[in-house]
């Protein structure tokens, strides 16, 4: 954890002395940090990371997207448990609220592929599709992508039924107001 903390910082503050060697190096570091069994060592590495992501990310980090794109993937890697995704899910809502000029589809192609073909969904997942329709570069291959998971959620499962209702709800209150 301590280790991850001052990697997180060095690499901040001196990102402009590392070469692709060097970041190679450390995402691999976190990526074994991420990927342990020890609940401490993931949760806070994962939080470490998404504060160095968004801190490089508004200075145009030429790093940035390779450390996202290392995110998505160990986000897919892990998606089937269920607190690490909620975990991840989170992280991401946060960084995607919060850093609106990243581009939407660096994660979310790959999170609706993955929860469309596994059938593996829980709550934060519908909290997570609230969330993310309001975000502005949502486009609406994205939505329509949405809503086919929504439907096939709410013919398929009578548990997450509602939920499905509530985010389709959402969205036809967003993008149709006048629809009653």
């Amino acid at each position: 954890t301590y280790s991850c903390s001052i990697i997180c910082e060095a690499f901040f503050n001196f990102h402009e002395l590392i070469n692709d060697d060097i970041e190679n190096k450390i995402i691999l570091f976190f990526k074994k940090c991420i990927r342990s069994y020890t609940s401490n060592t993931f949760g806070s590495t994962i939080d470490k990371i998404f504060v160095l992501i968004t801190k490089i990310s508004k200075s145009y980090n030429q790093y940035a997207p390779g450390i996202l794109k290392c995110l998505v993937a160990l986000f897919i890697e892990m998606y089937d448990d269920i607190i690490r995704r909620e975990i991840f899910l989170i992280n991401f809502e946060n960084f995607l609220c919060e850093q609106k000029q990243v581009p939407l589809d660096i994660f979310f192609d790959s999170y609706i592929n993955k929860i469309k073909i596994c059938n593996n969904y829980f709550l934060c997942d519908f909290n997570f599709l609230v969330k993310i329709i309001e975000h502005p570069r949502i486009t609406v291959n994205d939505i329509v992508n949405i809503i086919n998971f929504l439907l096939n959620v709410s013919l398929k499962n009578s548990l997450f039924n509602k939920c499905a209702i509530f985010v389709m709800e959402k969205i036809l209150n967003d993008f149709f107001p006048s629809i009653e």
